[in-house]
């Protein structure tokens, strides 16, 4: 009797195939989830690059031309000689008030606080501000 029971005994150093299986489904499930997972991240993480260099290309492409006149509003000097006449010469320059427009079939363009440059340049002087 001995000898048949020991057919049937317990032996915890075997490992089964259907164990294997088991903890292979296992470790595949458990990677498939986490590539998933990193994938979809870096997916959602290109497309918001994609996004704001598209958007950066819209503006950059862009242009913006003068629809009208150029006025400059400041304070002039005024002189007068001993006749009474009054001369106004030079000045200087307060406000420029300038009308922009898109160029035909340009997307918006940001010109808002230190987004935009304005430059000046005559003989003697260049200013940027």
């Amino acid at each position: 009797m001995k000898g048949i029971f020991s057919i049937f005994r317990k032996d915890d150093k075997a490992f089964t195939g259907l164990e294997s299986a088991i903890v292979l489904t296992a470790f595949v499930v458990v990677a498939a989830v986490f590539s998933y997972v990193v994938l979809g991240a870096g997916f959602t993480t290109s497309d918001t690059a994609k996004k704001t260099i598209e958007e950066g290309v819209k503006q950059t492409t862009s242009s913006v031309e003068l629809a009208g006149d150029v006025i400059a509003k400041g304070t002039p000097i005024v002189t007068t000689d001993v006749n009474g006449t009054t001369t106004t010469t030079g000045g200087t320059v307060d406000k420029i008030l300038v009308t922009l427009q898109l160029t035909a079939g340009q997307s918006p363009v940001d010109i808002g606080p230190g987004m935009l440059v304005v430059s000046y340049a005559d003989s003697a002087i260049y200013s940027q501000k």
